[in-house]
């Protein structure tokens, strides 16, 4: 039987590929410390599980397609507190970020239509605009200019007839690049331009520490309501990445009408998670958000100052998000990835990361590139790397054998 190859087009998530070989190492009694998923350590916030305790349904039955009233208000009064005036009709709430996009592709795109996309970028974009038929059409950017993208001129060389869409993460998974004010009014206008949309991943908002103001949403934008579409995320925002909880955003009527078709067809999303989420969206404050970003940003620092202490390590410096992109000196991540895990250890302890080349659509790009998540506690983040150090030495020994 013959399969579609829509979604087929996509590699493996790399963040996820090598699961199996870390249980085989896990049962050879190996410790890792993973920097491969962006899975945050710190704890999910008690009301979220005090708002499920109090839940005494006798049935727990479904929720509208939407989502629940409680939520949407709930989202409503966030959006609210960081000077964004939206209403319910303008948001879908849906089974994470990844459904949102997903949303958002159907929307913007048919078959053979492109979307731009800075790269590199999270690997799932292509394999969800793939499975809607879209092709996605990358952006190129430079290590040595932290991966900026937001050049007017330069996407614009891009173009053509098929170009439906630009998407952009802001900050960026997995570069951390941000871009403010300034900037997205360029990416806006040229949307408006050339009659695209644009899909703005805004999931990593509150985690910005750039010297320059990002922009708080391109929601704040109004002469673009038609083309924007924001995608966002309880994950993490609140360290809850398993309630599964994001949201499609949208003063484009047309998107959330057609949005909510596919939301019925999907029935609807978790109704428990939707309790506790919107305990959490109606009682975040900015000292929370300050807290978040805080923690974060000494973790960043803590990181790369360890991976420049490497020799041949370069480090893109990150303004947002909690992610450093990093080239090795090794000529495929991939494999010293493998080795990491089915050769090597220090005192029975390794270290997985996400290898750079998924995170590219052009061919060649990011072989001896990673992308590590700050997600540990500072201490263990520094025993991370020091251990990749190790490694690095140990595996440039075996080579030269």
């Amino acid at each position: 039987m013959r399969l579609s190859n829509k979604a087929l087009q996509s590699d493996f998530s790399p963040m996820r590929k090598f699961h199996k070989a870390s249980v085989e190492a896990k049962k050879r009694g190996i410790s890792i410390h993973h920097l491969n998923i962006g899975q945050p350590d710190i704890p999910t916030p008690e009301r979220y599980f005090e708002a499920i305790g109090k839940f005494n349904a006798k049935t727990d039955a479904y929720a509208p397609s939407q989502g629940t009233d409680e939520l949407l208000a709930a989202i409503v009064k966030y959006y609210k507190s960081i000077g964004q005036d939206i209403t319910k009709d303008n948001i879908i709430v849906t089974t994470g970020g990844s459904e949102a996009l997903l949303f958002a592709g159907f929307c913007a795109l048919d078959d053979g239509d492109e979307i731009l996309i800075p790269e590199p970028f999270y690997p799932n974009y292509k394999t969800i605009f793939n499975a809607v038929g879209g092709v996605v059409k990358p952006i190129p950017t430079l290590h040595s200019e932290n991966y900026f993208y937001a050049d007017p001129a330069r996407i614009g060389k891009l173009l053509s007839r098929k170009t439906k869409a630009l998407l952009l993460s802001n900050p960026n998974n997995p570069t951390g690049t941000a871009i403010g004010d300034k900037q997205m009014l360029d990416m806006l206008e040229l949307c408006k331009k050339n009659d695209l949309f644009l899909i703005c991943d805004e999931v990593y908002r509150e985690i910005y520490y750039g010297k320059d103001p990002k922009s708080s949403s391109a929601l704040q934008f109004r002469d673009y309501d038609d083309n924007v579409i924001v995608i966002d995320s309880a994950s993490k925002r609140f360290s809850c990445c398993g309630s599964r909880i994001g949201a499609l955003i949208s003063r484009n009527s047309d998107v959330i009408q057609n949005s909510m078709k596919l939301a019925q067809a999907r029935l609807s999303v978790s109704t428990i998670n939707q309790v506790g989420a919107a305990a959490l969206f109606d009682s975040i404050t900015p000292e929370y958000s300050k807290e978040l970003c805080e923690k974060y940003k000494r973790r960043i620092d803590a990181a790369v100052t360890e991976l420049e202490r490497i020799p041949g390590v370069e480090v893109s410096i990150p303004t947002g998000a909690f992610y450093i992109m990093a080239a090795l000196p090794v000529d495929d991540a991939d494999d010293f990835q493998n080795w990491l895990l089915s050769s090597f250890d220090d005192n029975k302890e390794t270290v997985m990361f996400a290898p750079g080349k998924c995170f590219y659509a052009t061919e060649g790009k990011g072989r001896n590139e990673i992308r590590i998540a700050c997600v540990l506690e500072e201490s263990k983040l520094k025993r991370a790397i020091g251990i990749l150090k190790i490694a690095l030495e140990r595996y440039k020994n075996t080579a030269d054998k």
